[in-house]
Order: structure tokens, then C-alpha cells, then sequence
């Protein structure tokens, strides 16, 4: 089974700030040590299996080997000693960007068909047909300015969406966003996986129900399917670990 790691530009871990070893001319890079014990978010070379790369989406996809203890837990792996061998090139900016858009259209269809479902067959009709990322984000603001009422709340997550994907900082000032800088692909593609499954669930049932579980497992199943294709794209040897 071949383990992964998602890193930011430049091979620095996100929150450790650590500098990975890269390869080089087709060399590994470095053994990493972390020691034991073992603990999640505090100690351990933390890395993904194929259908844990939704949730850690960033700018560089790498194959890692592992060794040394190894223990499961849900959405990842957390090992003893990790390396990386080799980048998965399928997943670069373009490819980010193409899945950050995707995710937004999902994101459009929710909408479409929340608005079906209120009875506005105009609005949806309209909706749909809209495929240029600004113009969703225009038409749903129009359509929430004209007054809605449950169906809002998907229109609104719609335009968001639209708008994260040309890189919105949705959490930060006017002035905090000129002096961040734009994101960069991976952190939008990153935002969009998250912010389009909550909108599938929050279409399907308040936040902790059954049905807003369901709606997020099937959003997450389409990235986790997006991204089994993307690393078929890029075949590696099988690693043992």
C-alpha cells in the first residue's frame, strides 16, 4: 500500500514547520525520526492513505515510505520514520485549480437543486446554466437580494464557493487579505473540498444528523474517487510499508 503526504510549496510542513528532506535524482530523501511514543497531532510522521487525501489537501503531493511503528487512525497514519520518494506530478497548481473548480460547481448544483425542491424551477433553470465561476457568484447574490428563504442559505453557500475559487479570504478583513497575499492553489483547493461538503450537508439536514452525514459521506466519496484518478496518473512502484 503506498502512503502519501501533502506538504506546502517548498517541502515545509505546515504545522511543524519542518524542512523534509526532498529526493533527488530519483534518490529518497532523508530517513525522518520522530520517536516514540506515537500520538496524533503531537508526535509522529503523519501521512495519508490514498482515500485519507480529501482531508489534507495542500500544494505538494508525495509518495512516502514508512517504517518503524506504524499505528491507524481515522483519516491518516502516523509512523515512527517516514521519507519521501517521490512526487505525484498529476498535482500541481493546474490540477488544483481544476479540482477547486469542480468543487464549486457541486457546490452550484446543491443549489440548483435546493431551489427545485422549493418550487423555484426559474431560478434553478438559470442557476444551472451558469458555469462561469464570477457569473455563479453574481446570479446568487441577485437571487438573495430578491429574497428567499431556506433555499438562501445554499445560494449564498453557492456564491462562496464561486468566490473562494478566485481566492477569497472569507475569514479575513480587506485589509488583512492585501497584506496575505492571494492563497495559493492547494489552500483553495483545500477550502473548497471543505466548505462544498458542508454545503451537500447542510442541504440535506442540520449539522449533526443522519441525513447531513450521509450528504457529507457522498461529497467526500466523489473527492476521494477525483483523487484515486489523479494518482493513477502518475504510477509509482508499489512501496511495502
Amino acid at each position: 500500500m503506498n502512503t502519501y503526504k501533502f506538504l506546502p510549496e517548498g517541502g515545509l510542513g505546515i504545522f511543524s514547520d519542518f524542512s523534509w528532506p526532498l529526493p533527488s535524482n530519483g534518490t529518497p530523501g532523508a530517513w525522518v525520526v520522530a520517536g516514540l511514543p506515537l500520538e496524533p497531532c503531537v508526535n509522529g510522521i503523519h501521512v495519508c492513505r490514498e482515500d485519507d487525501l480529501p482531508y489534507w489537501i495542500d500544494d505538494e503531493l508525495w509518495v512516502i515510505e514508512l517504517r518503524g511503528e506504524i499505528a491507524e487512525h481515522d483519516r491518516m497514519l502516523v509512523a515512527e520514520q517516514g521519507r519521501l520518494v517521490e512526487r505525484i506530478d498529476a498535482w500541481n497548481r493546474e490540477s488544483a485549480t481544476s479540482f477547486a473548480e469542480a468543487c464549486a460547481l457541486r457546490g452550484r448544483d446543491v443549489a440548483v437543486q435546493t431551489l427545485r425542491d422549493a418550487g423555484r424551477n426559474d431560478e434553478a433553470s438559470a442557476f444551472r446554466g451558469t458555469a462561469d465561476l464570477p457569473a455563479i457568484a453574481k446570479a446568487a447574490q441577485a437571487m438573495v437580494r430578491a429574497g428567499m428563504s431556506a433555499e438562501s442559505t445554499a445560494v449564498s453557500f453557492a456564491a462562496d464557493a464561486a468566490a473562494l475559487t478566485r481566492g477569497a479570504r472569507p475569514e479575513a478583513t480587506l485589509e488583512e487579505t492585501a497584506k496575505l497575499g492571494p492563497p495559493s492553489a492547494g489552500a483553495i483547493a483545500a477550502n473548497l473540498a471543505y466548505v462544498v461538503t458542508h454545503i451537500a450537508g447542510s442541504a440535506a439536514g442540520a449539522p449533526g444528523t443522519a441525513e447531513y452525514g450521509a450528504a457529507v459521506d457522498r461529497e467526500r466519496e466523489w473527492q476521494r474517487k477525483w483523487f484515486r484518478d489523479l494518482v493513477a496518473q502518475s504510477p509509482v512502484a508499489e512501496l511495502s510499508s
